[in-house]
């Protein structure tokens, strides 16, 4: 029964941050910002209590939940991510933080497993048949995050969170095998130009030393180059 309430009252929530019939003067969580952070704290509670890498006995329960946190996880990213009051942007920031938390501490491998090449069996086996493997995997969650991270960091989110944003960027990066993260790179950069005029050359040194930085487990550095290649460009609409 409370899960069904919980499901009732996002369901609810989220058509009202997406209602444009209105069209009213602040878009997505800037509509209702202390609605917006009393909405995702429930709702990182309920992801804490009830982790994407817990078997449940029920099938349906599964799915129920998962259809509920997937459509959440999906207005942090489209919502969340674009918001301009700063409390509702640390709090969007905290509930991907913690959903990526949750997901490494749930599984004893992490999504990324060690060694010289990680390997991609840790999240598939324990994750794919999850709400998580389906959002992340199969529904390309995982590309989106972080293209929506790097829009973020390009402006769709005040200056002033940029080093929380690229917090979370590196928290992502850390926690998928290399070739994955390689894979999303070049798909966002592919695309990136009808957010931001960039030379082929600097998508390049871009996407190499992002990887570098990554398999050096050089948070400093990352931090440095996602900020000049992302950081203080004017505001883009628009999403990954």
């Amino acid at each position: 029964d409370s899960l069904l309430h919980l499901w009732d009252v996002s369901n609810s929530i989220v058509d009202f941050f997406e209602d444009k019939s209105q069209q009213p003067k602040s878009a997505g969580f800037d509509r209702s910002p202390a609605l917006a952070r009393a909405w995702m704290d429930l709702m990182d509670s309920s992801l804490r209590r009830l982790c994407p890498g817990e078997r449940h006995t029920e099938h349906k329960f599964d799915d129920f939940f998962g259809r509920l946190m997937m459509r959440f996880v999906d207005s942090l990213l489209f919502a969340g991510l674009k918001t301009q009051e700063r409390q509702t942007g640390v709090t969007a920031l905290k509930c991907i933080s913690h959903l990526l938390e949750t997901v490494n501490r749930n599984n004893h491998q992490g999504i990324n497993t060690s060694g010289k090449e990680p390997r991609l069996s840790s999240l598939y086996g324990e994750y794919v048949g999850s709400w998580f493997g389906s959002w992340f995997i199969k529904g390309n969650g995982g590309e989106k995050l972080a293209g929506m991270l790097m829009l973020a960091a390009n402006g769709s989110m005040p200056s002033f969170q940029l080093r929380d944003v690229v917090k979370v960027l590196w928290q992502l990066s850390k926690s998928v095998a290399t070739r994955l993260l390689a894979s999303w790179l070049t798909s966002i950069l592919g695309k990136w130009d009808a957010y931001h005029k960039i030379k082929a050359g600097a998508k390049k040194d871009f996407y190499e030393q992002v990887l570098k930085t990554v398999a050096d487990n050089d948070q400093r550095a990352f931090k440095a180059i996602v900020k000049r290649f992302c950081g203080g460009k004017k505001k883009r609409e628009g999403c990954i």
